[in-house]
């Protein structure tokens, strides 16, 4: 096996793996590119420098599939090594690319309708409804929202929110729903929702799924963002209602419009 050259050890790696069918075509493609720009070489004559190249060839790709050349040459060499057919990963020695992140998926009008609806007998899940479409908070930024922290005196009424990393800030609430929902609740002390983050996300869960929605709480967030954005809210007053450092974060939003 020592004799064995890269294409002649593709197979095995990929029969040592659970890769379904499609998985396996696409690894075999990704590892011919990787052994076409670093030779056909046994593992133990594999030259860093020409990792190197390699890597800087894939620089036209997107990021998405020039993380997959990596994965997938990386998990190939690292089957080597397992192998005893050579020593250290010149792969690995190359910065991980970072996953590409995603366009963020706002609901539709007839899904936020439906679990509104489908919220409606449970104030906790009513208000964090509320409070994610209206305000864009977080899960973690839900359950600390006081009664103290709704400063009902100006106009628009403001919202105290404890965000990310101990910081505090106030945004406008300008949602009618959210209003009313808070109207509702002026007489209540302490916590709105008064559950803890990971356990509201667990009550979310279900509630999405019952309205046909595969996602989290943080689909609420995603919803606030897009229908200001829709509403012709220029992107750098979003963001600082989204709270985000970047302005670059909320351009995200803009993709789907």
């Amino acid at each position: 096996m020592h004799e064995m050259t890269l294409s002649d050890l593709v197979d095995y790696w990929i029969a040592s793996r659970t890769y379904a069918e499609r998985s396996r075509q696409q690894r075999r493609s990704l590892m011919r590119r990787f052994v076409n720009a670093v030779g056909d070489v046994r593992p133990a004559d594999l030259d860093p420098l020409a990792v190197l190249r390699w890597w800087e060839g894939t620089a036209d790709l997107t990021p998405a599939s020039r993380r997959a050349h990596y994965i997938a040459a990386k998990s190939m060499i690292d089957f080597c090594c397992d192998m005893g057919l050579r020593q250290g990963n010149p792969v690995a020695t190359i910065r991980r690319p970072r996953e590409p992140r995603g366009v963020p998926r706002a609901l539709t009008p007839a899904q936020v309708h439906d679990l509104r609806a489908a919220a409606a007998s449970d104030d906790r899940l009513r208000m964090a409804v509320a409070l994610g479409l209206g305000a864009g908070l977080r899960a973690s930024e839900i359950v600390s929202v006081r009664q103290r922290d709704i400063l009902r005196d100006d106009d628009p009424v403001l919202l105290v929110v404890r965000g990310k990393g101990g910081h505090t800030d106030v945004v406008p609430i300008i949602c009618d729903h959210l209003l009313d929902e808070l109207e509702r609740t002026a007489d209540q002390a302490g916590r709105l929702v008064p559950v803890t983050a990971g356990y509201l996300t667990r009550l979310m869960g279900p509630l999405m799924r019952s309205v046909g929605v595969n996602d989290t709480t943080h689909a609420l967030r995603h919803t606030y963002a897009t229908e200001l954005l829709r509403a012709g809210v220029d992107v750098r007053t979003v963001s600082s209602r989204m709270r985000h450092r970047d302005v670059s974060t909320t351009s995200r939003y803009l993709a789907p419009l």
